[in-house]
């Protein structure tokens, strides 16, 4: 391939940047329209539906991906067998909606969520497209999608909103948006002709991608459906809907800004990976260069604005979030080994193949995050977030240890690649809280312009001074090429 990671992290980059300044508008929306209540209803569904496109791709994305060569026969039969699961795991939700509001003991639930079905419906077939424009670098076409569909999504919610559709009008959204997905990947799919799409079906031909597919799917069930979802279904179970509702505002603010940054670096990396991954030394030098870069990327970002969060919060969405600051606060901590670990160090494992490794460390991790959770979720808010640092200390010093065994990486050269990096982003939260403590008289929007601009010059300056060595390199564009 003759295409960069620079160039495939730019477009996912934009595509990221377009879809956090939308998602932040929205979400400021959101945050007005909506009461905490609201907003616990609204995780449920969320939580439904991110449960049910997980569970309806087994894994095949990352199996096609990871071979160098696929026919249409293989792609035809996954594409059915991927259709068929979908459907199945639509009946499933269908059949139990009655159950899923009884389990919350929220009314009227059962009205919100009846059509959640149908985006399953269409997300599973798009991933199908998704995938095959991943594996061949169509990472522009991917981008342009996701800004499109996104845009449509959100104006059409608010349309809805405003129209009095209440809660209805983000499911309503979410359909209209994933059919329209699903169109313009079938029309670029054929546009450059990716495969021919055959009524035909061969367990034969699929069996082996399965076998590695399986593991990555269950690992997924494990790592994204549970770990992701449990704490707030157990506060929804033992809370109700108005603290659910302050507690995935807060976890979705923080996790947006975390999805922004996983999804211009995570797709990209794990498809240059899997191009590089029988050139150990080149595998190296990416590895820590992608770990060094994430990090000068995502930290400031991450810990800017958990520290800015007191005056921030209540400043744009209103007092009534006040509750919610508390767990910005530390959910945003926990995020500082998460992305790492996710985004680069995942990504690597899954292109080595490593994936019977990396799930039976995830089970293990399961376990003691459902027994911390569980011991936790009676006290409070609080006491749940905390358990969300743990759990990512651990995970990221597990994942570590594999690294180390793999391929001998030591978790020396971790810390020594990202260590100045977390001296320059606390000198950063020093003086943005200095700043923010000495003009606290003043209104809020003053505050948080000066804290900001605080915030950023400490850091430029820090990072100029600090990574020359690597100011030069991104010049060079040396990191940039495969």
């Amino acid at each position: 391939m003759n295409k960069s990671v620079g160039n495939n992290v730019k477009w996912m980059s934009i595509s990221s940047i377009i879809l956090s300044i939308t998602a932040i508008i929205f979400r400021f929306y959101l945050g007005k329209k909506l009461l905490p209540t609201e907003f616990g209803y609204l995780s449920i569904v969320n939580v439904i539906i991110g449960i049910a496109l997980l569970t309806s791709n087994l894994g095949v994305g990352e199996s096609i991906i990871r071979e160098e060569f696929v026919d249409d026969e293989t792609i035809s039969s996954l594409y059915w067998f991927n259709f068929l699961i979908t459907l199945c795991v639509s009946v499933v939700i269908l059949v139990n909606l009655e159950n899923i509001e009884n389990f919350f003991n929220m009314s009227n639930l059962v009205q919100i969520i009846k059509y959640t079905p149908l985006i399953f419906v269409f997300q599973g077939i798009s991933s199908n497209y998704n995938v095959l424009l991943r594996k061949f670098f169509y990472f522009k076409e991917i981008s342009l999608i996701n800004i499109i569909t996104n845009v449509v999504d959100i104006v059409l919610k608010i349309v809805l909103l405003e129209s009095g559709l209440g809660l209805l009008s983000i499911v309503y959204g979410y359909i209209c948006s994933s059919s329209l997905k699903l169109i313009l990947l079938i029309y670029i799919s054929r546009r450059k002709n990716i495969f021919k799409l055959k009524l035909i079906f061969s367990f034969n031909k699929i069996k082996g991608l399965l076998s590695f597919g399986l593991i990555i799917w269950f690992r997924k069930i494990i790592l994204l459906s549970l770990q992701r979802y449990a704490d707030q279904i157990m506060i929804g179970k033992f809370y109700g809907e108005e603290i659910l509702g302050y507690y995935s505002f807060a976890r979705n603010l923080v996790y947006k800004i975390y999805t922004t940054i996983e999804n211009s670096y995570s797709v990209v990396l794990y498809s240059h990976y899997s191009q590089i991954k029988n050139n150990s030394k080149q595998l190296k030098e990416y590895y820590f260069s992608a770990t060094k870069m994430v990090s000068i990327v995502s930290f400031p970002i991450i810990i800017g604005f958990a520290t800015i969060s007191p005056v921030l919060i209540p400043f744009i969405f209103g007092e009534k979030w006040n509750p919610s600051v508390p767990v910005v606060i530390l959910i945003s901590v926990s995020l500082l080994p998460t992305i790492l670990t996710n985004c680069v160090t995942t990504s690597l494992l899954k292109a080595l193949g490593v994936v019977k490794e990396m799930l039976v460390q995830d089970i293990v991790i399961s376990i003691i995050y459902f027994i911390m959770l569980y011991i936790c979720i009676p006290y409070s808010l609080v006491g749940v977030a905390c358990v969300q640092i743990i759990y990512g200390f651990i995970k990221f010093f597990r994942y570590q240890f594999i690294l180390n065994k793999k391929c001998n990486y030591s978790i020396k050269n971790i810390f020594s690649e990202i260590f100045r990096v977390v001296l320059i982003n606390l000198t950063m939260m020093l003086s943005v809280y200095l700043v923010m403590n000495y003009f606290s008289g003043l209104y809020d929007i003053y505050e948080l312009g000066l804290s900001i601009i605080a915030g950023v010059v400490t850091y430029t300056l820090m990072i100029f001074t600090c990574f020359n060595d690597l100011i030069h390199e991104i010049r060079e564009k040396k990191f940039a090429k495969v």
